[in-house]
């Protein structure tokens, strides 16, 4: 806790979710259409990977608000 600023400490789960939202922001920023195609596909597939990961925190965290 930082005590010279008087800044709220921030819980690391939600200042990793704010720089991931904002990298996310970054992305949405490009276009894909100077990509290959195998460079498209390869997005595709790990941007599945990551809609089934931002589930599993939304899923976890709120497993948590209702069993606290």
């Amino acid at each position: 806790m930082d005590v010279t600023t008087g800044a709220p400490p921030t819980h690391p789960t939600l200042g990793l979710m704010g720089a991931v939202d904002s990298m996310l922001d970054d992305i949405l920023e490009f276009s894909t259409w100077s990509c290959t195609d195998a460079e498209r596909a390869e997005a595709v597939e790990l941007a599945h990977k990551l809609a089934g990961k931002f589930d599993a925190v939304r899923l976890r965290t709120i497993h948590d608000v209702d069993t606290h």
